[in-house]
């Protein structure tokens, strides 16, 4: 919330645009845009032109091309003298970037460096004063990139490929260090948090559903692990279409189980094994061999998952894939059937070890075959795992506790901490700093039988909880007298909540509880409007009001109710305050 509270009331950097030299960048992408991929741009290039930072989430399906998105607006970032920041969740990730992103940006005299495992102690102690003396520009790197002894220039620009990879934390940590920097994320399948966040209007969406053209889609098999179908699948792609093939499981100790499938069963078939644990020097051979058709074959755990372009690969087989995560399967087959190849995707798994949760993704997967799916998937994640935390790091899980609305005025409430601005009136002052708990053993809400459509019923509540004047009670109760009907006593019962929280937030008065023995109010930091009024009742409990040691005040009824509940209420306020 502190962080959002600082960039809302931070300036953007000032990004230029010069239309011949944009138009000439634009002109070395070898393929053709499609209309999802130029309105994702033109949506980056006009928060670039809004005095705020923005914070835009690209849902794109797997080689859906939303890295020529990223690479224009990091064009555009460093032609306005701004450094950018990719971070990325894997080295071969990072590499791949880095190769890619230096001859497209090289022949316009920007720099890019990259920070990963693969670059020694040394050279990234020269890279880390490039970057603070602002020769390097364009910065791409793993988790290696949160360090602290990066010192910036000119952060303007920070994106995160593959969002879902990285935690709430790591995420935040950048936008602290650089409040004004513009921030873009990337994802096929967002995190349950990211999408909600994104649906309900707090960060900006740009979707990207198009498939390239002459894309095919991945024809997807689910079953048991069948030795003779994964022979046969192998024996077609290697030797019938002479492609690659990866093998991917889900646990490193797995490799050893697929080496021997492969040594007895297909001899003749060369392969490398990558994994996370490899040195860095092991593990770029291995992969430049395969990368460079050297090796038609490689077992893996899932460290090819996230954005790996190998068009020359066209089957995937997922050993286990009842143990990767809904987004880690469809991440996964997107690393095949990315050129004008038909790709294929054998998800196997075991009977034995299948869960219902399992069982669930698998179904999921299977029926979105079609191209453009991840977004349809992302959205079945975030049913089936809940939306997180908006104010907190869980990424998932079903937090309704806080809601969009309570956000925005949390939000509002620390704006206004930061610009020390909370001389205004108390009411003012009030709405922002606390809402009144009010408990009344009554019925209080809106029947089915009376607005039986459930959104219209929430939108009907979500009205009410924003009403702070008494006369705007008095007209929405008219309009939905005129709508509805004549108010049942729930109803009535609600109306009667909000004029005593209104009453309630005009008096500093900020939690009020019926119990059997009477009636408990307590003020907002324990300050009531007026003190001496409420030392004049003493702390004598057998009085009719008395002070608790709590500081609360405490009615009591003394077993008997002759009144309305509310209209009590109401009457105690006046005496006390």
């Amino acid at each position: 919330i502190a962080i959002a509270a600082k960039r809302s009331q931070s300036k953007s950097y000032q990004i230029d645009f010069d239309q011949s030299e944009y138009d000439k960048f634009s002109s070395t992408f070898p393929f053709i845009e499609t209309d999802d991929q130029l309105n994702a741009i033109d949506d980056v290039i006009l928060d670039f032109k809004k005095n705020i930072p923005a914070d835009r989430l690209i849902v794109g399906d797997v080689a859906f091309g939303k890295t020529e998105v990223i690479i224009r607006a990091i064009y555009l970032a460093s032609k306005s003298q701004l450094q950018s920041i990719i971070l990325v969740p894997t080295t071969l990730l990072s590499k791949q970037h880095y190769e890619n992103f230096t001859k497209r940006f090289s022949p316009f005299g920007i720099t890019v460096s990259q920070i990963s495992r693969f670059v020694s102690e040394k050279n990234k102690l020269e890279i880390y004063e490039q970057i603070k003396e602002g020769s390097i520009q364009i910065i791409v790197g793993t988790h290696a990139l949160l360090n602290d002894k990066i010192k910036f220039n000119k952060l303007g620009l920070i994106i995160y490929d593959e969002e879902q990879k990285f935690g709430t934390k790591q995420k935040e940590k950048l936008k602290e260090i650089a409040p004004s920097a513009h921030v873009i994320s990337l994802s096929a399948t967002p995190i349950p948090r990211t999408l909600s966040m994104s649906l309900s209007g707090i960060r900006d969406l740009s979707l990207i559903l198009t498939a390239p053209y002459e894309r095919l889609s991945v024809r997807t098999f689910i079953s048991p692990f069948d030795k003779f179908t994964i022979i046969e699948s192998i024996k077609r792609e290697v030797l019938g279409r002479k492609n690659g093939v990866f093998f991917v499981t889900p646990r490193k100790k797995d490799i050893p189980f697929l080496e021997k499938f492969m040594n007895e069963n297909l001899p003749e078939i060369k392969y490398v094994v990558a994994h996370g644990q490899l040195s860095s020097k092991i593990l770029e051979e291995r992969i430049s061999k395969f990368y460079n058709r050297i090796v038609p074959l490689m077992i893996s755990t899932n460290i090819v998952e996230n954005g790996l372009d190998l068009p020359h690969v066209n089957t995937i087989i997922i050993y286990r894939s009842n143990m990767f995560s809904l987004s880690a399967i469809y991440q996964l087959k997107g690393r095949v059937g990315r050129s004008s190849k038909r790709g294929y995707a054998y998800l196997t798994f075991n009977e034995k070890e299948m869960t219902e949760n399992g069982r669930r993704r698998l179904n999921v997967i299977n029926s979105f075959e079609k191209l453009g799916s991840g977004f349809n998937i992302a959205s079945h994640d975030l049913d089936m795992r809940g939306g997180g935390s908006i104010i907190g790091e869980e990424q998932s899980g079903f937090i309704r506790e806080i809601g969009t609305e309570l956000y925005h005025q949390m939000l509002e409430q620390e704006i206004l901490k930061q610009k020390k601005n909370l001389s205004g009136s108390q009411n003012f002052e009030n709405n922002f700093l606390f809402q009144p708990i009010i408990k009344i053993p009554e019925e209080i809400f809106i029947p089915d039988f009376y607005i039986d459509d459930l959104d219209l019923r929430m939108s009907i509540y979500k009205r009410i909880s924003s009403i702070n004047k008494i006369h705007q009670c008095k007209e929405i109760i008219s309009e939905i007298i005129d709508r509805f009907g004549k108010l049942p006593i729930q109803v009535e019962n609600l109306f009667k909540v909000i004029e005593i929280k209104i009453i309630c937030l005009d008096n500093s008065i900020d939690f009020i509880e019926f119990n059997r023995k009477g009636i408990v109010f307590g003020f907002f930091r324990n300050i009531p409007p007026d003190p001496d009024k409420i030392m004049s009742f003493g702390f004598d409990s057998k009085k009719q009001i008395s002070i608790r040691s709590d500081q609360k005040i405490f009615y009591n009824f003394f077993g008997e109710l002759n009144e309305d509940r509310f209209d009590l209420i109401k009457k105690l306020i006046k005496k006390l305050t």
